[in-house]
Formats: structure tokens, sequence, C-alpha cells
């Protein structure tokens, strides 16, 4: 029926027709890819979001050795959004629910919308990678990540959990990258001159497993040279681990902290540091046995797998209920229609909260974005009330073609990495100039028209 209705001429909107609402869930890297491609003459958008500002996250574990560097990674909406799409509105706030018709927001707020867009993107257990909804404003993000570089700067046995891309990037910022004047190890409290350990734990076989063997290799022996203890095959006990979907409450002992989502029956973030007392600050030096039984000494925590999508206000959304798979993503077709609601071809998701088959990085969720809204700007052009209309428009929008290879970057410090491509793992400058020396910082300057 689809390819039928895509020989038919393609239908247009009547001038005197106001243009539909576009309602976007989420200013992450997918949701402000996908406003800075929408075609604004022909709809009217809102993005809705948490927080006041955008967290380029991908840069957050260079600021625990250069704190100087947070300021970079933080944008408020307010100081880029006018530039980059100057009709959007923007509304702060948390969705609670969403229905055939319209968002409603924690506050009561309703918001109507002809097409929705669901790009809530998903949570980890460090919220140095990302930051929980118990953060709203710039300067509460900042303070939160100045923070961890002050109790970093003080540990003197750190573990990592997780041998993937973030679990390899922050050992190699750690070992690899040289801190700023002032950032630099301390001392113990005693005064006693002490040589930081950084030891990574990871279950698997090879670090960096979504890369090539080659790529995992080079990772692992230029850690190993800075004096990294890598254990693979292994994991922490149960008991060190609390499963993500705890609630417990934390203590100068628990490393879990208190419900940081807003969302309902939703993860905890893990503290990084997970045996920081929240009330002094000060590192608590205990010994971690591992499924293998090694001891590990540790003051610093940081647990660096695992990552869940944001949808946790979704399992009971009247809209959305058999949408989510077991994972918690949102079921979508090769259009990022989500299957199974009831105006499907006008309720879309992207990111890392959708079942789209490839990695969930943050240059896949910005290509999902572009492609998206070019199907939306077509479906906008021809906007109706009539579902066989609809159905006619969306025929000649185009197919979602996930990346045949793998592709992606991985820093070792701030002078080198490893590029990706297929089976083909380069080092070196192409990192640097990819990702290492400025962790895109430049690059998203540039698209937000900040310089």
């Amino acid at each position: 029926m689809e390819w039928l209705l895509s020989k038919l001429p393609f239908p247009r909107k009547s001038p005197l027709q106001s243009p539909p609402h576009l309602v976007i869930i989420g200013g992450g890297y997918a949701g402000i890819q996908l406003l800075r491609h929408v075609d604004f003459s022909l709809a009217r958008v809102t993005l809705i979001d948490r927080k006041e500002f955008f967290d380029h996250n991908i840069a957050s574990l260079r600021t625990l050795v250069r704190p100087s560097f947070i300021d970079e990674t933080l944008y408020s909406y307010s100081d880029f959004l006018p530039s980059i799409a100057p009709s959007a509105k923007f509304v702060r706030g948390t969705v609670r629910d969403a229905t055939k018709e319209k968002v409603v927001l924690e506050d009561g707020c309703e918001i109507e919308y002809d097409y929705l867009v669901f790009a809530v993107g998903s949570v980890t257990p460090s919220a140095l990678t990302k930051c929980g909804t118990h953060i709203v404003t710039k300067e509460e993000r900042e303070k939160e990540l100045l923070e961890f570089s002050k109790c970093c700067r003080r540990a003197k046995h750190v573990v990592i959990v997780g041998g993937g891309s973030t679990g390899v990037e922050l050992a190699a910022e750690l070992a690899l990258t040289k801190p700023e004047p002032g950032a630099e190890e301390e001392d113990s409290i005693d005064g006693v001159k002490e040589t930081r350990a950084i030891t990574l734990i990871h279950r698997g076989s090879r670090l960096l497993e979504y890369f090539s063997k080659r790529a995992g290799s080079k990772a692992e022996r230029l850690l190993r040279e800075r004096g990294v203890n890598i254990l693979l095959s292994d994991s922490l006990l149960p008991e060190y681990s609390p499963p993500l979907y705890s609630t417990s409450t934390p203590t100068p002992s628990s490393p879990v902290a208190p419900p940081s989502y807003a969302f309902g029956d939703e993860p905890a973030l893990v503290e990084p540091f997970s045996f920081v007392s929240p009330q002094s600050k000060l590192l608590e030096r205990r010994m971690l046995t591992t499924m293998r039984g090694k001891k590990v000494m540790v003051d610093a925590l940081f647990f660096c797998a695992g990552l869940t999508p944001c949808t946790f206000f979704l399992s009971s959304s009247s809209l959305l209920r058999t949408a989510i798979d077991e994972k918690g993503q949102i079921e979508v077709d090769n259009k990022f229609r989500v299957r199974g609601t009831v105006r499907e071809g006008r309720v879309f998701a992207i990111g890392d909260c959708s079942n789209t088959k490839e990695g969930k990085l943050a240059f896949l969720a910005r290509r999902q974005a572009v492609s998206l809204a070019k199907n939306l700007n077509k479906l906008f052009s021809v906007h109706s009330v009539s579902a066989a209309s609809d159905r006619h428009a969306a025929a000649h929008t185009s197919n979602y073609s996930p990346l045949p290879v793998k592709v992606g970057v991985v820093t070792l410090g701030d002078r080198d990495g490893i590029v990706q491509l297929a089976n083909v793992a380069v080092s070196g400058y192409p990192a640097t100039f990819a990702k290492a020396s400025t962790m895109m910082v430049e690059k998203m300057k540039r698209e937000f028209k900040l310089h």
C-alpha cells in the first residue's frame, strides 16, 4: 500500500491552513540536532527539557583533570537557541505523561501537538557522564563537576568498572592527560607522597568490544604502560554494584545516590565517588573483592558500565504503554515512527531512547535527527487532519539506514586516540584532530553560533 501511495502525486497543503505544531521532548544531542534541521517556515516548534542548559557530556571526563574546562562543556539554551532556532519556543519542565493529543508536564501544564518526537536520551550509573534530573541550572552542574574534580585530586586508589569507551577514556584522562596548574594530585592527608593507583575492571575478555581487536589491544597496551592495572573477565561482587533500579538512601558507606529522576519508578544514579562522605567530602579507603577473588583498594569508584533509556515516565503513558520493549527502549520502524501508537505516523523517537539497531553514540543520534528532520519537513508541507493524507505523505518519506559498519572515536588522553571505521582502526593524529584535543567543544560552539 505504501508503495502504491508513493506513486501518486505528492499532495500539497492549503496555504490557508495553520502550520502544524511539532513538540520535541529532550534537548540533548538528538533533540538539538533535530531542531537545527527543521524548516521553521513550515511548522511551529516547541522544545521541552527538564534543565536550562545543554550538557556536552562527551567532554565531561576531561573536566576531572582540567576543571577550567567545565565552562566549555555547558551551554545555556537561552544563549544559543535564539541563534539557531529563533522562532522555536523553549519550555523548561518535566514531562509526566503524553496522550494522543498533548504532553502533560509535572506542574500541570498541557501542550498540544500535531507531531511529537521523543529524544529523551539515556542515563548511566555515573553522574559524571550524565547529570540527573536533580540538576536544573548550569550553575548546579558546574558545582557538581567541580566537586568531582576536587575529589579526584585527593583520590589515591581509583577503581573504574567498565572497559567500554567511557571507562577507557576515563582511565586515559587520569593516566595520560596532563592536569592544569592547581589540579594536580594532592598529597595524602598525612602529607605522605603517594602515587595514584588506577584499576580498570571489565567483565569482557578485552577492552573496547564495540571496536576492533586492534583498537582494544592498543588501548590496553597504552594504559598498562602508564601503570593502569587492568582486570579482564572480572567484575565486582554484586554487593558492591547496586542494581540500577535501587532507591536506597545514601550514607558515607553506600554507593547509591537518591533517585535522581522525576519520572516515577526509574533508576537512581550511582555516585561516581562511592566512598565520599556527603558531609565532609573526605575519602574513605576500602578493600573490595572481585568475582575472581582479587582484592582491590579503592577510595574513588566510578561505574562506567550500563546505559538505561530515560523512558521511565512512558511505562504508564496512555500513548506509549505498549511501545516500550524489555530494555526500556521505544520501538520504532525504519522511519522512527513509534510502533503501536494510536497516532502512528505522527509520533517518533530517536537517539538512545529508541531501539534503532545501531550503537548508542552521540554522532549516530545526530545522524538520526537529520534523517527524521527531512521526513518531518515533507510531512509539514502537506499536513492535514486526514489519516489518508498522512499515509499518502508518509509514503514519500525516506527510510533510515543504520550505518553498515561500526564507526567511532575513543580518546586516549588529550594527544592520542583511536578512530574506528569498519574493521580499520587508526590511532594518532586522526583521533586527536577528530576528538581528543578539544573533545569537540569547538565543533559544538560553531553549531550553536557561540563564537
